[in-house]
């Protein structure tokens, strides 16, 4: 659980204006103590918004002994600056990383959608400590529905045609399936080659991970507009170089496993007609302004 979504934004349903401070405050004195008497089990984290809200070293406005009533802190991936996870992502050991919400794609074009869903959410949050993604809406009908708050316009990670049951999976069921089909369950994110500071500018970006049998899984995102080639190993074994193809604005995975692989395919979409209702948006694609 968190204190309160998105506590910086101005909701016209009845929220509260929170501070970093103030929420670690609360959580502190009054939350924790709380569940703690009640559902211990329960873990509490700080934040639940955008970028822009961690603004200055988050140990400016959390001290040690508040940071330990959370579990972690929440972010969501509507605004920038990203780099703003530098202040706070390394500032409490104990702490865990979870993205607790980002709309599905509606309108954007198939680099943007990559670059937000590949490059920044599965690739650079990942490689930076992310190890819970959450998305809006796992699933909707084909008209957009159901909505709230001025939320037209939405599509789910598959859209289910409400009258006859069929489905359509979106882009970001893909990149949800990159997880859970190619890592495994306890995998820990290990050291890969790098050549994007971002996620969705220059070179290949790549996060490995090890699970728990020693099998290693990497994804290797291209975010240009270009196939771009690259050579493969792992340290140890310089001598068994693989050549891959990554796609414009794609995502291939490899492994190195000694069990099987899961090589199960994806079903084919159903087909019927979109008609969701009219697209309010209210966040901009990684390195564009808003107009």
């Amino acid at each position: 659980m968190t204190i309160q979504n998105e506590p910086s934004n101005a909701a016209h349903w009845p929220a509260m204006i929170w501070t970093i401070a103030q929420l670690a405050d609360f959580g502190y004195k009054y939350l924790r103590p709380a569940l703690n008497h009640t559902f211990p089990e329960t873990k509490m984290f700080l934040l639940d918004d955008s970028f822009h809200a961690i603004d200055q070293p988050i140990t400016n406005e959390v001290s040690q002994t508040q940071a330990m009533a959370f579990d972690g802190m929440a972010v969501h991936t509507y605004s920038g600056p990203y780099d703003n996870l530098y202040n706070a992502n390394r500032a409490f050991p104990s702490w865990s990383l979870v993205m607790s919400e980002r709309r599905c794609m509606m309108e954007e074009t198939p680099e943007d959608a990559a670059h937000i869903m590949f490059g920044v959410i599965g690739n650079w949050l990942v490689r930076n400590g992310l190890n819970m993604v959450t998305l809006w809406n796992l699933a909707l009908d084909e008209r957009g529905l159901p909505n709230a708050a001025d939320s037209t316009g939405r599509r789910g990670v598959v859209t289910i045609d409400h009258s006859t049951g069929k489905v359509q999976r979106n882009l970001e069921y893909y990149m949800l399936r990159n997880f859970g089909q190619d890592v495994s369950v306890g995998s820990h994110v290990i050291e890969s080659s790098n050549y994007t500071a971002d996620g969705y500018t220059g070179g290949l970006g790549s996060v490995a991970f090890q699970a728990p049998d020693g099998s290693i899984a990497a994804h290797i995102y291209n975010p240009t507009g270009k196939t771009l080639k690259a050579a493969v190993t792992i340290n140890g074994t310089g001598a068994s170089w693989q050549l891959v193809t990554v796609p414009a604005w794609g995502t291939v995975t490899l492994h190195k496993t000694s069990h099987e692989l899961n090589e199960s395919t994806v079903p084919q979409d159903d087909e019927f007609k979109l008609n969701p209702t009219a697209a309010n948006r209210f966040d901009v694609s990684p390195g564009q302004v808003e107009q």
